[in-house]
């Protein structure tokens, strides 16, 4: 009978000891403690959740291809080196221009220029350049590339045929069976008025008292045509700019046409670096399978580009937005040691405006520009000659911009940026040079240090340390990135140190552990023992 009793008497000592400390150390819940949890669920919820936002207003063509009568968009012209100047609004003593074009070859188009003449305007002359013109009415060949009008004809016309052969299977635009997107040819307009005498590319169209688009299937920007089978969607954003959309028959879009039109309009609205276009033309371009390496991505001419359709918006390299930014360029006046920064505030910007609008994570931001100086290569930016690949000022380029925009935020308590620099660039007519480039950088910054910076990094084959992002810019308590590619081995020395260092670490944290089990195991006997013999104290078997 007293080995049953001591028996129970054990069970509840040892449930006395398990529950009570448990019971003090939680504490009793209050009503008011469960409410306030609540409480705080539904304030995060209301913290978080999304709100309607008003869609932008969106004009779209359905299955058709476009007519282009734009002769209200604001518009800039550009030489062939493909960046635009600003341009004023047409005088009323300016021709009108009516063109219509149309596929002659597999590598071909016709060309027909139709002029109308008003009263003011006398001696108007049209300069050829190496164009085939073929067929005239009202106008005489009065020099071997120009084209004079006979000051009768009211209406004089022209015809020529412009060779895409040498855009075919380049970069820089498309020639395929269905459609061609090229630089427009060298045609420039001359006449006189009563007041001066004036010039103006074929294709400005703002330079003329009336501009039309006389074909279906044609598009003109201001250095580039697209001719071929289309359907354009169309977008104005609250700036003011209209993007068109141009997808050729059988291309298919990797983004949503909502989603690309909400990620153009927000980097309009969002890099402030001048240069606006009130008109962007964007080609969506399907591309061979495997056809990704650089050049292959995109290219730009004017205010108009192609990308690959199938490119990502939710990608910190962003092709949609890269190209975007190159229409926002002005220094097309540049000496070989500032080339690099042509693609590298490109593809900077990219990055920067695909976190800005949500499309990446503050996490993916910090990782590219990181881990982009672990596989930098030690080539000068200012000479090209050096380069050891194409994709250097993309990459090292990039990351140098990063870190500089990050020096001059810092100096500048973020009142400034590298966006004033980049403006003050479009704003400056001078040729681009490295001096220039330095003195916009200290005048920004106000900081006469990062000229030896910049020679350093810019103009020495040194990589600079990206430090992330400032500190209101990113997310509660994110992961170092710096610690963690600090980390990582490069070496195979490296890799061997690494391995066995983890073997070591790994038998001493299995090492301690069991010496803490068993003493833990210890302890619990003992606490059994003490109640083994309390438990007999009590049941009288034990004196």
């Amino acid at each position: 009978m007293r080995a049953h009793v001591s028996l129970v008497i054990r069970l509840l000592l040892l449930v006395c000891v398990v529950a009570t400390p448990a019971t003090a150390i939680v504490g009793p819940v209050s009503d008011a403690g469960a409410v306030g949890k609540a409480s705080g669920v539904d304030e995060l919820s209301a913290s978080t959740g999304t709100t309607a936002r008003e869609a932008e207003p969106i004009r779209e063509g359905t299955g058709r291809s476009t007519v282009g009568t734009s002769t209200a968009a604001s518009l800039s012209s550009v030489g062939m080196s493909g960046t635009a100047t600003p341009q004023t609004a047409a005088p009323e003593s300016a021709p009108g221009v009516s063109i219509a074009v149309e596929r002659a070859g597999p590598t071909t188009l016709a060309i027909r220029v139709q002029y109308d003449v008003s009263a003011s305007v006398r001696g108007l002359r049209v300069v050829t350049g190496e164009l085939d013109v073929y067929d005239s009415e009202g106008f005489e060949r009065c020099e071997s590339n120009r084209l004079c009008w006979d000051d009768s004809t009211v209406e004089p016309t022209f015809s020529a045929r412009y060779d895409l052969e040498q855009y075919a299977g380049t970069p820089t635009g498309i020639v395929n069976d269905s459609v061609a997107f090229v630089p427009v040819p060298r045609l420039y307009t001359v006449w006189r008025t009563p007041e001066d005498r004036r010039t103006a590319p074929l294709f400005a169209k703002r330079r003329y008292a009336a501009y039309d688009v006389a074909t279906e299937g044609t598009v003109i920007a201001n250095a580039m045509v697209f001719h071929g089978s289309h359907t354009e969607y169309e977008r104005t954003a609250d700036d003011g700019t209209t993007f068109r959309l141009v997808v050729p028959a059988g291309t298919r879009l990797g983004p949503s046409r909502e989603r690309l039109f909400d990620a153009l309009s927000g980097a309009s609205r969002e890099i402030g670096v001048g240069a606006e276009s009130r008109e962007v033309i964007v080609v969506a371009r399907s591309m061979p399978g495997g056809a990704t390496r650089v050049g292959l991505a995109g290219a730009t001419v004017g205010n108009a580009y192609w990308a690959r359709a199938s490119s990502s918006l939710s990608s910190v390299q962003n092709v949609w937005l890269h190209e975007y930014v190159h229409t926002r360029q002005r220094f097309a006046d540049r000496d070989r040691a500032m080339e690099w920064f042509v693609e590298a505030s490109a593809e900077y910007y990219a990055a920067r405006l695909a976190y800005e609008l949500d499309l990446v994570s503050g996490l993916e931001y910090e990782w590219e520009f990181t881990s982009r100086r672990v596989s930098a290569s030690e080539s000068t930016l200012t000479e090209p000659s050096t380069w050891e690949r194409p994709t250097v000022p993309y990459r090292k380029g990039a990351l140098v911009l990063a870190a500089l925009d990050t020096k001059i935020r810092n100096r500048t308590d973020g009142d400034h940026t590298l966006e004033d620099v980049f403006r003050r660039l479009n704003r400056d007519d001078r040729t681009l040079t490295y001096p220039r480039f330095v003195a916009t950088v200290v005048a920004v910054s106000d900081a006469p240090e990062l000229e030896a910076w910049l020679d350093r990094y810019v103009q020495g084959s040194a990589t600079p340390q990206y430090e992330p992002r400032e500190p209101e810019g990113r997310l509660p308590n994110p992961p170092r990135v710096t610690e963690v590619t600090a980390l990582i081995p490069t070496t195979p020395l490296g890799f061997g140190v690494t391995a066995i260092g983890l073997v070591v670490a790994t038998m001493l944290t299995v090492g301690v552990l069991s010496t803490i089990g068993r003493a833990l195991w210890r302890l619990i006997e003992a606490i059994f023992d003490a109640l083994g013999w309390l438990a007999d104290v009590l049941s009288g078997q034990r004196r």
